[in-house]
């Protein structure tokens, strides 16, 4: 299966930049890319929610590129996620975390990257 991947300098910066909103955008390519019925606002809701429904494709995507790892690697990216979208949401008692919701979304390029090399 083949994913939606940019290069981290770009994602970096348009997640930074829009404070997460391009997250949204990123996740959405990867489900419509990898859904068999075109249901666009199903994958919508999904991709604003992506914290609560990005597992699935997760896991699948460490399975091809880290089988022995997947539900790992999957449920700490997940994690991650959540994390960073929770502390945005805290405003001021987090600081500066809340504008580095890029970090689990490069790691989820990285490991869709890896899915697709393999």
């Amino acid at each position: 299966m083949k994913y939606h991947v940019e290069g981290s300098l770009r994602l970096a910066l348009l997640s930074f930049s829009t404070l997460g909103l391009y997250n949204i955008f990123f996740i959405y390519k990867n489900l419509n890319v990898n859904s068999g019925k075109p249901h666009r606002l199903e994958w919508l809701i999904k991709s604003i929610l992506y914290p609560l429904f990005v597992f699935p494709i997760l896991r699948q995507a460490a399975t091809e590129a880290l089988p022995k790892f997947s539900n790992i690697y999957a449920a700490t990216l997940t994690f991650l996620c959540l994390f960073f979208i929770l502390s945005e949401m805290a405003g001021e008692t987090i600081g500066l975390l809340q504008f580095f919701t890029c970090v689990p979304i490069l790691l989820i390029n990285r490991l869709f990257r890896n899915a697709n090399n393999t």
